[in-house]
């Protein structure tokens, strides 16, 4: 083929695309890593409200996706909510920013 050569990916991945995705979730990583634990905190909390302020929707997903009940998929969105806040009010109680681990290196998402 002119013009075209095959990635030859050394990772267990197929290509290019995992690759976007792999570089694109250490940056992120990174980012968060260096994020402060009121600033994740704030983060988690809005993915909380999204997920109740989609309840609905996202009842309907689960209902066609794994044949639950509408009431069984309304009360796991909103135990996830209550999860994430009870994850985060947890971290802050303690002193989540003051446990750093060694040099970091279990931080990261890949090795």
């Amino acid at each position: 083929m002119i013009g075209t050569n095959k990635i030859n990916s050394k990772n267990k991945w197929k290509g290019f695309e995992d690759f976007l995705v792999y570089k694109t979730v250490k940056e992120a990583q990174r980012k968060w890593n260096n994020t402060t634990i009121n600033a994740r905190a704030e983060i988690l909390y809005k993915a909380s409200d999204i997920l109740l302020e989609n309840i609905d929707e996202l009842s309907e997903l689960m209902m066609r996706e794994i044949a639950k009940g509408r009431k069984s998929c309304r009360s796991e969105v909103s135990r996830t909510a209550d999860f994430v806040s009870g994850l985060i009010e947890d971290a802050k109680g303690k002193g989540a920013d003051l446990i750093v681990g060694g040099n970091r290196e279990v931080n990261k998402i890949f090795n």
